[in-house]
C-alpha cells in the first residue's frame, strides 16, 4: 500500500492500495502517472481511496487524460471514503480513515494489523477442552487489531491533540510509526503561522511531547523547500526535547 501520490518514486507502481489524504496536486497530481504504468507494465488496476467529494473529480481526471490522448482511460478503481470508514486490504491488513484539519477536506489513515486471538473467556482452558469446542462448531477466537502505522498527510496540530481525548482516533498516538507533517521549522514562521496555512510547526510537536509517548518512531514529513537537510537536522536538535529527539527520524 502506499500513502498520497504526488509523484512517482521508487517501486511505487508496484502498490495496489494507495490512500490519498487529500486534493492538493502534491499529494494526488501523480494518480493518473500511476494508473498508466501499472497498465504500461499489465498489472491490475490499483484502488485509489479518496476522501469522497474527491471522487468525481478524480474520475473526470482519468476521463480527460484519456480524450487528450484519444484512448480510454487508464485502468483504476476510484474508491471514496468518509472519516472512520474501514478497508480490509488483506486478510492480515485494515485501513481505518479518521478526520484530520487542513485548508481543505482532508483524511488520515491507520494501518492496523489483524490477528485472531482465543477469546478471554477460554484462555483458561486446556488444550484438549479448546480443541473439543472447536470441534463443536463453536467460535473461541476474535479478531484484534494492532495499530501499526499512521500518516496524517498535511494537518494541523488539532488532529493529534483530539485524538488524545477522542477514542475513535486515539490509536493515532498508539502506532509503532507516525508519520505527521512539520511544515515549519524555524523562527521565521510562527505557530500561528502555520495555523492559519493549515500546517503544523515543530515548535508544537516540542510543545505537546507527551501526546507522542506511545509513538515507536516519528516520522517527520512536508518541510518547506527553505530547509536544508542540514537545517533541519539542526532544527531537531535544538527545538525538540530528548525524548523525542532519540525516536524522530527525518522523511522528504
Amino acid at each position: 500500500m502506499a500513502f498520497d501520490l504526488g509523484c512517482i518514486v521508487g517501486r511505487v507502481v508496484n502498490k495496489s492500495h494507495v490512500f490519498i489524504t487529500h486534493g492538493h496536486v502534491d499529494h494526488i497530481g501523480a494518480v493518473v502517472a500511476h494508473a498508466a504504468r501499472r497498465a504500461l507494465q499489465k498489472q491490475k488496476p490499483a484502488r485509489y481511496y479518496v476522501p469522497a467529494h474527491l471522487a468525481p473529480h478524480l474520475e473526470c481526471i482519468l476521463q480527460s487524460t484519456a480524450a487528450m490522448q484519444g484512448d480510454v482511460p487508464f485502468p483504476a478503481e476510484i474508491v471514496p471514503l468518509q472519516a472512520f470508514d474501514e478497508v480490509h486490504i488483506s486478510a492480515k491488513h485494515l485501513v481505518r480513515a479518521v478526520p484530520t484539519k487542513h485548508r481543505v477536506p482532508s483524511l488520515g489513515y491507520i494501518l492496523y494489523e489483524k490477528k485472531n486471538r482465543l477469546k478471554l473467556e477460554y484462555r483458561h482452558l486446556p488444550g484438549t477442552e479448546i480443541a473439543a469446542l472447536k470441534r463443536a462448531g463453536q467460535e473461541i477466537t476474535s479478531a484484534e487489531l494492532t495499530p501499526e502505522i499512521a500518516y496524517t498527510g498535511d494537518t494541523t496540530i488539532e488532529a493529534l491533540t483530539a485524538a488524545a481525548v477522542d477514542e475513535r482516533t486515539r490509536d493515532l498516538l498508539q502506532v509503532k510509526l507516525l508519520i505527521t507533517e512539520a511544515t515549519y521549522a524555524d523562527s521565521k514562521m510562527t505557530t500561528q503561522d502555520a495555523i492559519d496555512r493549515g500546517h503544523i510547526h515543530i515548535d508544537q510537536i516540542a510543545d505537546n511531547e507527551k501526546l507522542f509517548q506511545h509513538v515507536d518512531t516519528l516520522v517527520l514529513v512536508h518541510f518547506s523547500a527553505r530547509y536544508s537537510a542540514e537545517q533541519l537536522a539542526e532544527c531537531i536538535r535544538m527545538r525538540l526535547p530528548f525524548s523525542l529527539q532519540h525516536k524522530t527520524v527525518l522523511g522528504c
